[in-house]
């Protein structure tokens, strides 16, 4: 039996979410709470397995609430987040501080919605068993925010983007390279240890699949950009692929790489259906750039539930191009590089901190 307390400032969504869950055999609503006080107290004394988590409360927000649980106990912890900018900003910095997951909070007013997010919700409380919290605490050290205010300096946002020479990679050879970067849950957390170390000088674009909604892309290619050196930005349809510059694919829609009178460009798809579930799908991205980098590729699996991007990753590999997945014990879900790994697809199995290295040796390895 998973043991959930749910804790939200309104009464209408306690009930809500617990008449989701209740009807379930294998969960069980031990408490509820109305602010993160009462939270922290229940998490203390009912040992909940999970914790269904708001963000803005009376008292007691969620984001303290949480600093606090996650240092006092192993509950796992699923943030009730608005799909809005604000509410972005908030559950990225939850995610940093160690909720392992997320879910749209639901509104009410369209049954479908509710039916939809119900489904999700479940889903993710019977995967609370997969999480690794070893991994999860690992990773939970200083906040963004705090990172933040140490990169934002003008003469750091200035020097990003004075011109560099050898950014356009547009005329095709056999010499361009590309790192292509798959990931899920507990991806925000994985790309802000990987994406910072790699140099503004990269000698290739990054192309990543990052399975999240739609507004929650754009807030995390943002808040990446501002503590890494090269930058980092939410894709748009028919841009050309530069070298030092990363692509998060927009949520709900799939990212592609295409050449175009001669030119390597991204291309979203919003009509093609989801790929074994996936909207934005790493297969899809993994597929796209086989037949144009060839054996120039670097790709990465990263932290993350189920099996997206295995099949291409394998497809990559034997065509000849460099294949990394994260190692189990730094994955917060040793899901998708368990899959690869199982399948022969993976050449290189790094843990988390040291992937960006991985990355550096093997484009120096090409040139």
């Amino acid at each position: 039996m998973i043991k959930v307390l749910v804790v939200d400032d309104s009464i209408f969504m306690r009930n809500m979410i617990s008449d989701m869950l209740k009807v379930e055999e294998d969960i069980e609503i031990i408490g509820r709470a109305k602010n993160g006080e009462e939270a922290i107290k229940m998490n203390r004394e009912l040992k909940p397995d999970v914790i269904t988590l708001d963000v803005q409360m009376p008292i007691l927000d969620g984001l303290s609430a949480l600093r606090v649980i996650m240092k006092e106990s192993q509950a796992k912890v699923i943030m009730v987040s608005n799909y809005t900018k604000d509410g972005a900003k908030e559950t990225l910095e939850a995610l940093k501080l160690g909720a392992y997951d997320f879910l749209e909070k639901p509104s009410g007013e369209v049954s479908m919605n509710i039916k939809d997010i119900k489904k999700e919700l479940i889903e993710k409380i019977r995967n609370a068993k997969y999480i690794n919290m070893g991994a999860l605490k690992y990773t939970n050290i200083e906040s963004s925010s705090e990172i933040f205010k140490k990169n934002t300096k003008e003469k750091d946002i200035k020097s990003k983007f004075e011109p560099i020479k050898f950014r356009n990679i547009n005329k095709i050879n056999n010499k361009d390279k590309i790192i292509a970067i798959g990931v899920s849950t507990g991806g925000p957390r994985a790309l802000e240890e990987v994406l910072p170390k790699l140099p503004r000088h990269l000698q290739a674009p990054i192309v990543i699949v990052q399975h999240m909604p739609p507004k929650f892309t754009k807030s995390l290619a943002d808040r990446l950009n501002i503590i890494s050196d090269i930058i980092i930005k939410e894709a748009e349809d028919g841009e050309i692929l530069k070298n030092g510059t990363a692509y998060i694919a927009p949520g709900g829609i799939h990212m592609l790489v295409e050449v175009i009178n001669g030119e390597k460009k991204i291309k979203l798809d919003n009509k093609t259906p989801p790929y074994s579930g996936h909207c934005p799908s790493v297969n899809v991205l993994f597929k796209s750039i086989i037949n144009i980098y060839e054996k120039n590729i670097i790709a990465v699996l990263m932290t993350g539930m189920g099996s997206d991007g295995a099949e291409y990753l394998k497809k990559i590999k034997d065509i000849g191009g460099r294949t990394i997945a994260q190692d189990e014990q730094s994955c917060i879900v040793y899901g998708m590089p368990k899959v690869a790994y199982e399948m022969g697809a993976v050449e290189y199995v790094e843990r988390l901190n040291n992937i960006s290295n991985k990355i550096m040796e093997l484009i120096d390895i090409n040139n």
